[in-house]
């Protein structure tokens, strides 16, 4: 976020994240890095950069927060923070871009209640899943739960949930989805 920005301190610093308007109440992982540069070096056995340390490390757990979804509708939705409510039928296309192309499973954290809606999920033209509950007579929080092998690539980076019919009113909750390289 400050790459050409000088942040001028003395003896410490400190920043902070905000994440919304949502009172900061959603989960959230972020990772960060800062570093410093002195005009000379504190110790002389210091390590010297290489470009083979360079090397940027890609995880193999990659998360995905509502609040940096990057989704389309098709019908006539609400939604409200990881809340996605369908008014008619439809679907919400959830776009993988930013994800490097590979072999993943996908597990999601959802919530589930007395007004969850019943979808199937695809990748394109694909059926993944056919039926993903949201439904329970009472409130639960479902942590890592397993949704489908995913390959994701240039013409696949994208997944879509899509209602199945009738289902007027009816919610799903998705806190994050999370992909692990296979």
């Amino acid at each position: 976020m400050f790459v050409s920005d000088k942040m001028p301190f003395e003896e410490s610093l400190r920043h902070i994240i905000e994440h919304g308007p949502e009172n900061n109440n959603k989960r959230v992982d972020y990772t960060s890095i800062a570093l410093y540069y002195a005009e000379k070096a504190i110790h002389k056995n210091q390590q010297q950069p290489q470009h083979a340390l360079t090397t940027v490390y890609i995880p193999d757990t990659l998360m995905l927060y509502p609040q940096l979804m990057n989704y389309g509708i098709m019908g006539n939705f609400s939604i409200d923070g990881n809340t996605y409510t369908a008014n008619n039928s439809g679907n919400i296309r959830i776009n993988l871009s930013e994800i490097p192309a590979g072999r993943y499973k996908l597990y999601a954290d959802l919530e589930s209640n007395i007004q969850g809606a019943t979808v199937s999920l695809w990748q394109r033209q694909s059926l993944l899943r056919d039926s993903l509950s949201f439904y329970a007579t009472d409130k639960q929080i479902r942590d890592k739960t397993f949704l489908v092998p995913i390959t994701l690539d240039a013409f696949k980076s994208s997944i879509t949930f899509q209602f199945k019919p009738g289902q007027e009113g009816k919610k799903i909750w998705i806190n994050r989805l999370i992909f692990i390289r296979e």
